[in-house]
């Protein structure tokens, strides 16, 4: 390794990734507080699940607070990530407006979405949070939020993690457990890493640089072969944690400019770096 990618990537960590409590907080903006007998409830006319080919779910509801148009739907821990797209998938009829075009859920919706209406679509697991999705009309504006803690099969088609997962190990004899897998987001891959005892930053650094240089570019390479562009790898996530300590996180923009960077991925556009950072 160059000496001068040690400084830099050392310099990155000291500056941008200060240590916090890894206590699986979510942010407040993610859930809704509304009474309950505020609330107008809408009921599914329309064989939601059967529509949409969804499974494992336990509950659903959809009501209406103000401007506020709430999604929340309950899955079992057995649910598949297709049902969870699945239901992604509704909810973006619901903002397109596209659901009228033919036979859908929750039929009565359309005549609750104004201009200034803002639809919040939340996705739970054992009622722990996994996904939440907004989106302003009035802004035109989508805020986003994924719960990585929580395990379910987000598999990376077509790539053997493992062999990443031994060289980390290789690398670094602290290193406890390797996770790797892709966000629900598509374009991410997260790379989560537990260690035994707390890393310091020359040793984080050494993390990053095989992250970009062995996992990033072979992972850009397969999206490449499979779509002839960089399609489903623009962003890495790597998270390092000790005990319930994070104690490094950051994101590799596998794009054109690559760079390490401590942006919040959920929000980020990957597909237009114009102005960005």
């Amino acid at each position: 390794m160059r000496l001068n990618s040690v400084f830099f990537l050392t310099c990155f960590l000291i500056l941008s990734c200060s240590v916090e409590n890894h206590n699986n907080g979510i942010p407040e903006k993610c859930f809704d507080f509304s009474n309950e007998k505020d609330r107008t409830y809408i009921g599914d006319e329309g064989n939601f699940c059967e529509l949409y080919k969804i499974e494992n779910l336990k509950q659903h509801s959809v009501y209406v607070f103000g401007n506020i148009v709430n999604f929340n739907f309950y899955f079992s821990k057995d649910v598949s990530v297709s049902s969870i797209k699945n239901t992604q998938t509704y909810f973006s009829h619901v903002i397109t407006k596209t659901s009228k075009k033919y036979p859908s859920a929750y039929e009565d919706i359309d005549k609750f979405i104004k201009n200034d209406t803002i639809v919040k679509l939340r996705i739970f697991i054992n009622d722990k949070l996994l996904l939440y999705t907004s989106f302003d009309f009035k802004i035109n504006e989508f805020d986003y939020y994924e719960n990585i803690d929580i395990d379910i099969d987000r598999t990376i088609g077509n790539v053997d993690v493992e062999n990443f997962v031994k060289d980390l190990k290789f690398l670094n004899k602290n290193i406890e457990n390797v996770k790797i897998f892709r966000a629900l987001k598509g374009v991410v891959v997260c790379i989560v890493i537990d260690t035994k005892s707390k890393i310091d930053k020359i040793q984080e650094a050494e993390i990053c640089k095989y992250v970009e240089s062995k996992i990033a570019s072979e992972l850009e390479k397969i999206s490449k072969d499979l779509y002839g562009m960089n399609m489903d790898a623009l962003g890495l996530y790597l998270e390092i944690k000790f005990g319930n300590m994070k104690t490094f996180k950051g994101t590799y923009l596998n794009g054109d400019k690559k760079r390490w960077t401590d942006i919040d991925w959920n929000n980020f556009d990957f597909f237009n770096l114009e102005g960005e950072i």
